[in-house]
């Protein structure tokens, strides 16, 4: 919004100047001369002025998108490479259970509730 206001005030003033200056003077540039009003020559400058400005700033921000996007998809294979790591890691730090055989949870358990019963 700020850059609408800068750029609205700077043309008015600018259309302002053409208004006022309209009569052609003589100029020239190295070889070549041409009659033109001041103002006009002025407004063609400013506008000109803003389209490199505008060409300027939106090839740097097609580097930026690029980069932008080469760290999204970076950040992404990391996430999926700790993902991957933290699986790995949980499944070896996890303890290995392994039952006796032919003992049961079960059977263990009713065998020292039975024996608990039995001594009252």
């Amino acid at each position: 919004m700020l850059r609408f206001v800068i750029i609205t005030v700077f043309l008015a003033v600018l259309v302002i100047f053409l208004l006022l200056n309209l009569e052609p003077v003589p100029m020239s540039f190295f070889m070549i001369s041409w009659k033109t009003s001041v103002g006009i020559f002025a407004l063609l400058l400013g506008i000109a002025s803003f389209a490199i400005g505008a060409l300027t700033v939106f090839i740097s921000l097609v580097g930026q998108w690029r980069r932008a996007r080469k760290a999204e998809q970076k950040m992404r294979d990391l996430e999926k490479q700790l993902s991957e790591l933290q699986s790995k890691y949980i499944a070896m730090t996890q303890p290995q259970v392994t039952q006796p055989v032919g003992i049961t949870p079960t059977s263990t358990a009713t065998t020292i509730e039975s024996s608990n019963e039995d001594s009252h």
